[in-house]
């Protein structure tokens, strides 16, 4: 009876994202941008809805190092400071884990309140070899569970946490809706 109690518990404590909410990546890889516009859209977050459309039109983000242009980004990847400049920019409420913090504190806490978050890997099989961002719906001492914008009809993806721990990149964020909706 335990048994059927802990796995109706760890089943019950994932992030459900449907179908309607997933915003799929496009060439050459708006992979984070998508993840963002899903969890936005997942939350009723409109500040975000479009923000996968609006980088494509965007300028390639300037890193700075000191005050000075230490490189540039194409617009389509989701690094951190990118991601942080945007959503400042936009005014969303946001919580932003730098990659190489490998705290999952910040993880638990999203899964936990029921919104997800936004993760960085070194790669990101089954759907793509190298970095990508995905939607984290859940994480325990055994696995995580996982939207793949390359892949938005595939209802969830299912991993080990080895996997996770060594894919992992660090970068998490966690996006909060206004006012919170019952999605």
């Amino acid at each position: 009876m335990s048994y059927l109690i802990v796995l109706f518990f760890l089943i019950v404590c994932d992030v459900t994202i449907p179908q309607k909410y997933r915003v799929p990546n496009e060439n050459p890889g708006y992979c984070c941008w998508s993840s963002l516009e899903t969890l936005g859209r997942f939350l009723h977050i409109r500040e975000l809805y479009g923000i996968k459309e609006s980088r494509k039109h965007a300028q390639p983000y300037a890193h700075k190092v000191n005050g000075l242009v230490a490189w540039y980004s194409p617009a389509h990847v989701g690094t951190a400071a990118a991601v942080k400049d945007q959503l400042d920019k936009l005014g969303v409420k946001y919580d932003l884990q730098y990659e190489g913090n490998y705290d999952k504190s910040l993880i638990h806490k999203s899964v936990d309140n029921g919104l997800g978050c936004v993760i960085g890997v070194h790669h990101g099989y089954p759907t793509c070899d190298g970095p990508h961002a995905l939607v984290c719906t859940g994480l325990d001492d055994h696995r995580f569970t996982y939207v793949d914008t390359n892949a938005v009809e595939v209802h969830h993806y299912q991993g080990t946490v080895g996997w996770f721990d060594q894919e992992w990149s660090g970068l998490t964020v966690v996006v909060y809706p206004t006012v919170r909706v019952k999605p």
